[in-house]
């Protein structure tokens, strides 16, 4: 395919990037904000898979594939080996692996590794098969290291044909011995014979391997496995063959040489089944006695003489394995890989171990290192490395795994950073999860989530189905009574913290699969022709109408309305309502319970892969046509090309894997040509009724089996960094940094920016693309929020590439989208005047989380005395994590009256006081005055004519001119004595009003008036005015405020004097 011809070397980014970065999701590099640098992060370890590129393992680590032989440098350290080119070293007593750097050509069985020194060492392996008849029927290879496995040089051992199972046996750094079971395979038919074992000879480092001459006994000829093969000298070694069946089995040594063979059986009809020396002399076997009991021999003398060992307790299970340390510690292993016979005085006494502490489904060797510190080695399967530190009493494994792998089931990965898987098998019912691209996994313990179901009725989930990062379901079936039960469904939306238990409608099913539609609608089949619905995420459960009683599996839904539910025949069941009506399929194939299973694109088009074939119906299910890639296909255990395809899985219409326990194919073309990506036989599904794996994108995809996988070529890596902002306005414009992993091409360097729904969440037909400001090539991009989303609170963001081949990890922090407010009204709205001195209020409404005046001031309401113009911005928001402020509302001017200076005041006395205010200003200005009593009513004129003692004391005035008001005056004192306006007793003169405004009317209460005159106090007349009576009405428009004398004459030539008060 185009884009796997490019090789990546593990680590190498794209060229346009602004770093070397790291991520906490695994290989990638590439931390990326939305503002500033990248951060930097250690690189964390990788685990690729030998022969594959861009895969690697992910759980466990270093591998899940089968160990079969391990080399112990030190208590330390050592090199172990297994399926599928596994080689991997520590240094460290497993703490830390190294994937060793074989050649590329790599990829099948290695049997063996044995080393001379810290540096010169053999791997023994299988090879590309040469007759294609047998999944290793090739010719065999060894690969040798001169430099502590820095490098390694692949080595023929002469062979031509079939080669099984070798065995090395390393003597000096340029000696060593190489047995195998060869089987002479020939055409035309390609029968299998019994193997025959062959050994061969180096002697200068491999460049030429010998075939040694082996007598003609069973042991060669007639298929007895090899079991052990030690050298302890050049010409001096042990091998060990045998079998629990019917054949011979021998041991044999060669004092004088390898052309020497001597048989040193313990007893003739003792069937061998294995042995061990810990040097030329001590050693052990076991196998099966005449009588049929497990019986183990042990020597001193190089096996000349045998003392069987008595004190082994009673048991009916085979001897399997025996190793020791030395000539006191060692073990012996049955073999149903449960129990272990342990001794310390040399097999003289011996305790059982029942408890092993590790979930270990088979083993391979185990390795006991010398040096008297008790250190050892437990390889088997699934990956799984226990070390010991007292000589196999205790096992404690190496690795870090949640559940046991073989129970491993579906994986899913929703989103490319975050994903599911589920682990079914009694007392292992759980989940697991992951966060970082599954580097780390956090098991989630049902049974100690969820009370609601009866887990001791529960042999193991049956299903289950991941629709986005939170949301999960599970389902199995409580077995009260058989074949009958009780289906449960548990789910659980926060990532799994709360599991709930739906409630399914009478009567009760048995649960077999679960299929869902994003995380709204789902479907629950089970036996008897029943499937359970929901249409509202869970909420509610109703039972469909199915139309037979068959047992149904495996829904799988094409859209929202688009359902397809297998049976246990070729009918299918297909709805396009959602489950409301159902219409009855046939096709080409059987389906089973534990069978491979549907996948549909849209609602018309649909695969379903089996064996090597794979089907598509264009017509929603009406016909299917096949595709056989059989010529394709590897080779299976039974020597047949069968790619095991059980699934299929596709990121759009057109491109999509099918994935099988021996092979992956890849269509680029909906279908219509299909290219194998890759071998996976020894990593695929351990059983074919789970999906073995996702496809994220186009470079991306996990694989589940006997452990989980990871293939990615090419990845984006979003700004992770914690400096980030938190909070952004609908309408702003980001800037998001990122990173790449793998080659892009100057054509591939096309990327977007997207946004996941308001939960987070990056489901189909949920995320937005957000338009971009500038070029969409490089390193750190800018893009505009739209500002009509709607706010929420759990926005995520990442990069993809523009076609969606590479959809990045997110920035994995929550986002706070908030609109922007319209401007808001401030109060008083338009403008207002203020006194000098005082303040004015301005209001802005209430209802925002921040407010910002132009001038800085943060307040919702605010006092001001300065003059200027006054703006507000309203915010929707925090103001600890970021607010988003609309625009300025209108401008409110704030103008200043300056105030009227303090009026001075003088006094005018006569009897009566009069004070006067200075200025003395006409209305609208306005006076006030203050005396002993408080403010003096109905006194607003600059003049104030007090007249009684009464009013005696202190009287301060202030003046109010243009809304502003005065400081108080000065404070003046009056003191009255008396004023004897009133008429006396032989006649008197009264003034009436006195202040007055307008007009005084002067009366006599004696003899009538001839004449008035008013005279300033300074004695200048201001007029006169003639009288004939005893009153005169004397007009005084024109006569300005103040105080006067008036002076009045009588007929009786008396003259009388009356002050006057003209006010205004």
């Amino acid at each position: 395919m185009g884009h796997l011809s490019k090789l990546n070397v593990p680590g190498e980014r794209g060229r346009f990037t602004s770093g070397s970065l790291w991520a906490r999701c695994g290989v990638l590099a590439g931390l990326i904000s939305l503002a500033g640098p990248l951060a930097h992060a250690q690189a964390p370890a990788r685990y690729p898979i030998q022969g594959q590129p861009h895969w690697e393992w992910l759980m466990p680590t270093p591998t899940g594939h089968t160990f079969w032989d391990a080399h112990l440098f030190t208590d330390s350290s050592l090199i172990a080996v297994g399926s599928h080119g596994t080689a991997v070293r520590t240094r460290d007593n497993g703490r830390h692996w190294q994937v060793l750097p074989l050649p590329p050509t790599i990829s099948h069985d290695l049997t063996s590794v044995a080393f001379a020194d810290s540096l010169n060492g053999w791997i023994a392996g299988h090879s590309t098969p040469t007759l294609l008849t047998h999944f290793r029927a090739g010719p065999g290879q060894v690969l040798r290291t001169t430099n502590g496995g820095r490098t390694w040089a692949v080595q023929s051992i002469g062979e031509s044909r079939t080669t099984l199972n070798p065995r090395l046996a390393v003597v000096s750094a340029t000696e060593a011995y190489v047995a195998y079971d060869y089987m002479p395979l020939t055409p035309p038919r390609y029968v299998i014979p019994p193997p025959q074992t062959r050994l061969r000879h180096t002697t200068n480092g491999g460049r030429t391997w010998t075939n040694v001459a082996w007598p003609d006994l069973p042991f060669v000829s007639y298929g007895v496995p090899l079991r052990a093969m030690q050298f302890f000298s050049s010409t001096t070694g042990r091998l060990v063959g045998g079998d629990e069946l019917a054949f011979s089995s021998y041991c044999r040594h060669t004092p004088a040489g390898v052309q020497t063979w001597q048989d040193i059986k313990p007893d003739p009809g003792l069937k061998v089944y294995n042995g061990h020396f810990t040097d030329s002399l001590h050693g052990w076997v076991v196998g099966r006695a005449p009588s049929g009991q497990p019986t183990c021999y042990r020597t001193a003398d190089g096996g000349l003489t045998w003392q069987p060992v008595s004190t082994l307790p009673t048991t009916s299970n085979e001897f399997y394995d025996v190793v020791f340390a030395d000539s006191l510690h060692g073990l012996i292993r049955e073999a149903n890989f449960s129990y272990w016979h342990l001794t310390a005085d040399g097999g003289q006494t011996w305790t059982i171990n029942h408890n092993l502490g590790a979930p270990i489904r088979y083993t391979s060797r185990v390795k006991l290192g010398p040096g008297g510190t008790g250190r050892g080695w437990w390889l088997s399967g699934f990956g799984a490395l226990l070390r010991t530190a007292d000589y196999g009493a205790t096992w404690a494994p190496t690795y870090t795994m949640p559940a046991p792998l073989y129970t491993l089931g579906r994986v899913a990965f929703p989103e490319p950073t975050r994903g599911w898987a589920f682990s079914a098998g009694r007392g292992n019912n759980s989940t697991l999860r992951s966060t970082d691209r599954g580097r780390t996994w956090q098991q989630q313990d049902l049974p100690n989530l969820s009370t609601a179901v009866n887990w001791t009725q529960v042999g193991s989930l049956t299903d289950a189905a991941f629709p986005d990062r939170d949301t999960a379901w599970v389902v199995g079936t409580e077995m009260s009574a058989f074949p009958a039960g009780t289906g449960f469904v548990l789910g659980t939306t926060d990532g799994g913290q709360i599991w709930t238990r739906a409630t399914l409608p009478a009567p009760p099913l048995r649960a077999n699969h679960i299929g869902t539609w994003t995380g709204h609608r789902a479907a629950v089949a089970g036996a008897d022709g029943a499937l359970h619905l929901t249409r509202d995420g869970g909420r509610t459960w109703a039972r469909a109408t199915t139309g037979t009683t068959r047992p149904l599996y495996r829904p799988v839904w094409a859209d929202s309305a688009t359902l397809y539910v297998a049976t246990d025949t070729a009918l299918v069941l297909r709805s396009t309502d959602a489950g409301r009506t159902w219409q009855q399929l046939t096709t080409p194939f059987t389906f089973s319970e534990y069978g491979p299973q549907m996948t549909f694109t849209s609602a018309l088009v649909g695969y379903y892969p089996e064996g090597s074939t794979i089907y598509r119906t264009a017509d929603g299910g009406q016909t299917w046509n096949s595709t056989l890639l059989l010529a394709q296909s590897s080779y299976d255990f039974n020597g047949q090309r069968n790619a095991g395809l059980s699934t299929s899985s596709f990121r759009n219409a057109r491109h999509g894997w099918a994935v099988g326990t021996n092979d992956i194919f890849e269509t680029a073309d909906a279908g219509q040509t299909w290219t194998k990506l890759a071998y996976v036989g020894g990593y695929g599904s351990t059983s074919a009724g789970y999906s073995p794996g996702t496809l994220v994108d186009r470079y991306n995809a996990f694989n589940s089996g006997s452990g989980i996988t990871r293939y990615s070529e090419k990845f984006i890596q979003t700004d992770t960094s914690a400096a980030q902002p938190q909070a952004h306005c609908l309408g702003d414009t980001l800037t998001v940094a990122f990173d790449t992993l793998g080659f892009f091409s100057s054509a591939e360097q096309d990327f977007r920016v997207e946004l996941s729904n308001k939960m987070g969440r990056f489901r189909p037909h949920e995320t937005t693309i957000l338009p971009l400001v500038g070029p969409a090539t490089a390193s750190p991009l800018r893009c505009v929020l739209p500002a009509t989303l709607p706010p929420g609170t759990r926005y995520r963001l990442r990069v993809i590439r523009a076609d969606s081949s590479v959809l990045g990890g997110d920035n994995e922090r929550d986002l706070t989208l908030w609109p922007r407010p319209a401007a808001v009204a401030v109060l008083p709205a338009d403008s207002a005047r203020v006194c000098e001195g005082d303040s004015v209020q301005l209001t802005a409404p209430t209802g925002f989380a921040a407010y910002r005046w132009a001038d800085g001031d943060t307040a919702r309401t605010r006092w001001v005395k300065t003059a200027g113009t006054y703006a507000v911005q309203a915010a929707f928001g925090s103001t600890s994590s970021g607010a988003c402020f609309g625009p300025l509302s209108a401008p409110v001017t704030v103008r200043l009256t300056p105030r009227p200076a303090a009026p001075v005041l003088t006094t005018s006395q006569m009897g009566t006081v009069l004070l006067t205010a200075t200025p003395a200003l006409p209305p609208p200005a306005v006076y006030a005055w203050t005396g002993p009593t408080g403010i003096v009513p109905n006194a607003t004129g600059p003049t104030l004519l007090l007249t009684s003692a009464a009013q005696n004391g202190t009287y301060t005035a202030t003046l109010t001119q243009r809304g502003c008001v005065s400081a108080p005056s000065a404070q003046a004192t009056v003191l009255i004595v008396g004023l004897g306006e009133a008429a006396t007793a032989d006649g008197g003169l009264t003034l009436s009003p006195n202040p007055a405004t307008h007009a005084v009317r002067v009366a006599s209460a004696g003899a009538p008036l001839t004449g008035v005159a008013l005279h300033e106090l300074t004695g200048r007349l201001v007029a006169r005015y003639p009288a004939d009576g005893a009153a005169l009405e004397v007009l005084l428009g024109r006569v300005p405020a103040g105080v006067y004398w008036l002076e009045a004459r009588t007929r009786d030539g008396r003259t009388w004097r009356r002050r006057l008060l003209v006010a205004r």
